[in-house]
């Protein structure tokens, strides 16, 4: 069984090999992280593996300390470096099990950045992935998700390593007990005060019970069979997603002529929506992807921003995104820095060269780029703003203009005009000439305006 392990790791470790940097171990001296020491250690003697252990003491129990000092002293004897960060602050935190993973991930990643890690293992084994499955399949987690943890894995910049998500407890306490090597036993992994815990001694007992069965290895299968679903639903959508464009304005993905079953969609948008950081509730993800069956257009707005679709156009729009287009923003020779922009005005001069030297952006450049840059005839009194309410008879023939034109609903008064003299100039949203009615004739000087939205 040892032998068999080792190999299994070897198998995991070589098509990665080499590494730049070394590969930190989370390291609390339970059976499973001292089973994959020892395993990364046989590991060693067929691939270069340069290990740093890494401890964290959450002061839960008054022996961790001493148990952190034991550590050091086995790595050591292993002649491994050994880095321990001792948790304060937990005392009187209502979710004691959320702040201190989050002090840990603070920890490992500071720790990954100072060493130039090439990886971060953790000894996550498979009865651990079962419960993950379980936990999340309450959590009301939708089907690709339930699969619970990779083996391998890209987080907060990290890369993280698993290796042994397929490896049950029995066989690595069998490893330890074949070695030798006596584990430390936390007896707050089945504290009931802790969700872990809860489950280890309630529920799955309970269901266990229930069934006549042992539920873990079913639990643990089924995770398999939702990852492989994941897999299959990735390479449905990853066409789709690399067409995703992301700016400072926010996200937009175009998905017409995309054929997408509810599964897929759903998925996509999950995809989408960690990308962007905004949360969507199960009630508004439902209602997103019915209207795009139906061929409606849907305009959610969200703690982080907005969700709009529109004639199959999907746009996930920061909250600040357009607040700096509420007062009035001079076009005049300089360059400004703004906390939410960076503004050029230049001379140019037109050699007759340049046929679309009238062009204007369009609202696709604005959203996919971040960035403006036009040119208009060189004449005082240029500023860019928003609608202001005197305007609503140009207002109505401007946005009807806009929609024929194929500018989404939505944007037709988020986006600026450019002014001069206080008059409607021209738009920056349908992509075509100056506006008609506008449209002054050519002459040799003009601005060119650069517009750089950070």
């Amino acid at each position: 069984m040892s032998e068999k392990l080792v190999q299994k790791l070897r198998d995991f470790f070589l098509p990665r090999a080499p590494f730049s940097g070394p590969l930190i171990l989370a390291y609390s001296g339970g059976f499973d992280s001292k089973a994959l020491l020892y395993l990364l250690l046989e590991v060693k003697k067929k691939v270069a593996l340069d290990l740093v252990l890494a401890h964290v003491d959450h002061g839960w129990r008054e022996e961790s300390a001493g148990e952190a000092e034991s550590l050091k002293l086995e790595a050591g004897g292993l002649h491994l470096p050994f880095f321990c960060k001792k948790l304060e602050g937990a005392a009187g935190i209502k979710n004691q099990e959320a702040f201190c993973r989050r002090l840990r991930l603070e920890f490992f990643f500071g720790l990954y950045q100072s060493l130039n890690a090439s990886a971060l293992l953790f000894a996550h084994q498979k009865d651990e992935q079962a419960e993950t499955t379980l936990k999340r399949f309450f959590e009301g987690a939708d089907l690709p998700f339930l699969g619970g943890m990779e083996e391998e894995s890209l987080f907060m910049g990290m890369r993280v390593f698993r290796p042994l998500l397929e490896v049950s407890k029995k066989a690595l306490l069998a490893f330890l007990d074949a070695r030798g090597l006596q584990a430390i036993s936390d007896r707050t992994n089945f504290d009931s005060r802790y969700l872990r815990g809860r489950m280890r001694n309630e529920l799955i007992p309970v269901l266990a019970t229930a069934f006549g069965r042992p539920v873990l290895e079913n639990l643990a299968v089924a995770s398999e069979r939702f990852r492989e679903l994941k897999a299959y639903l990735e390479k449905r959508v990853s066409t789709v997603f690399q067409r995703a464009r992301l700016s400072s304005f926010g996200l937009f993905l175009d998905l017409q002529k995309q054929p997408l079953e509810p599964l897929e969609l759903r998925y996509l948008i999950k995809k989408l929506l960690l990308l962007v950081g905004f949360d969507l509730s199960r009630g508004s993800l439902k209602r997103l992807v019915l209207a795009r069956e139906e061929g409606r257009r849907l305009r959610q707005v969200l703690k982080e921003g907005e969700l709009v679709l529109d004639r199959d156009r999907l746009f996930f729009i920061k909250k600040s995104a357009f607040s700096f287009f509420q007062t009035e923003i001079p076009l005049r020779e300089g360059r400004w820095e703004e906390e939410l922009f960076c503004l050029e005005v230049k001379p140019a001069v037109f050699n007759g060269e340049s046929s679309n030297l009238f062009n204007l952006p369009s609202w696709q450049e604005w959203l996919i780029s971040g960035r403006l840059n036009f040119f208009l005839p060189k004449a005082p009194g240029y500023s860019l703003r928003g609608f202001q309410p005197g305007l609503r008879l140009f207002h109505r023939r401007f946005c009807q203009y806009l929609a024929e034109k194929g500018v989404p609903a939505f944007l037709r008064t988020r986006l600026p005009l450019v002014f001069q003299g206080g008059k409607p100039f021209c738009d920056l949203l349908s992509g075509q000439a100056l506006f008609p009615r506008f449209a002054p004739q050519k002459t040799d000087e003009y601005y060119q305006v650069d517009l750089i939205f950070k």
